[in-house]
């Protein structure tokens, strides 16, 4: 997805164990050697309404 820090990954990750089943949202950003890592994690039904507000906030994300 593209932000204000530039082009950025999101990675989605949902256990399958017993419920409830957990998940994190997060991504990586690599800038100037730096590295930042931001990420939404919980039960997965919560995370999953939450994503859509976390993927704007990262649209927001500028590094400088």
């Amino acid at each position: 997805m593209k932000c204000k820090a530039g082009v950025v990954s999101v990675f989605d990750f949902t256990g399958q164990g017993a419920p409830p089943s957990r998940m994190v949202t997060g991504t990586l950003v690599t800038q100037d050697g730096n590295s930042w890592f931001l990420k939404l994690t919980g039960d997965a039904d919560p995370v999953g309404k939450a994503r859509p507000d976390f993927m704007k906030f990262l649209e927001t994300l500028h590094l400088d």
